[in-house]
């Protein structure tokens, strides 16, 4: 059996007590619990999309970048040992029974700041590894300042484009 947390605020999904966590955007943790929930049997994907976007129109299409997104968080980001079956005309299935319990965030929060306590912070990589076993996990998107760099860049070439005509 598999347990997985998913804090509610902070919309944060860990595994194993914190070593592994992403966020996971609120139709992919609706999806995620119905497969966990109907563990052994196959959920239908107009099942899924009923719980995950009751509110919403939403094509077939959605539910197949959901499930994409799902898999990918889950061997990649969370390092898991857990898959999400395609079952022809019948839907989605988890291929091992998995837990999936939600916890407020001040617990997160307490377990995240002690967590970070105990671990060794490599600044350099954004990157945590656990003192336990010595892995580098990935716990800041590699993407986080794109935006900044960016903005330097565009700063950069047009410092360069009044130096080349003059001004500077």
């Amino acid at each position: 059996m598999i347990y997985l947390k998913y804090y509610t605020s902070s919309r944060a999904l860990a595994y194993e007590e914190l070593r592994s966590f992403t966020r996971l955007a609120d139709s992919d943790y609706l999806v995620l619990k119905q497969l966990c929930d109907g563990y052994p049997h196959p959920i239908n994907k107009s099942v899924l999309i009923e719980k995950a976007w009751s509110e919403r129109v939403v094509t077939e299409s959605s539910i197949k970048v959901t499930i994409h997104k799902l898999r990918k968080v889950l061997k990649e980001e969370l390092d898991m040992d857990l898959e999400i079956k395609s079952i022809r005309h019948q839907g989605y299935v988890l291929d091992r029974p998995a837990t999936l319990n939600e916890v407020s965030d001040k617990i997160f929060h307490e377990r995240l700041i002690s967590f970070e306590e105990s671990s060794h912070i490599c600044e350099d990589f954004l990157e945590v590894s656990h003192p336990c076993n010595h892995e580098r996990k990935p716990i800041v998107s590699r993407f986080r300042f794109i935006p900044e760099v960016i903005i330097f860049l565009a700063i950069i070439l047009v410092i360069y484009a009044y130096y080349k005509i003059g001004l500077l």
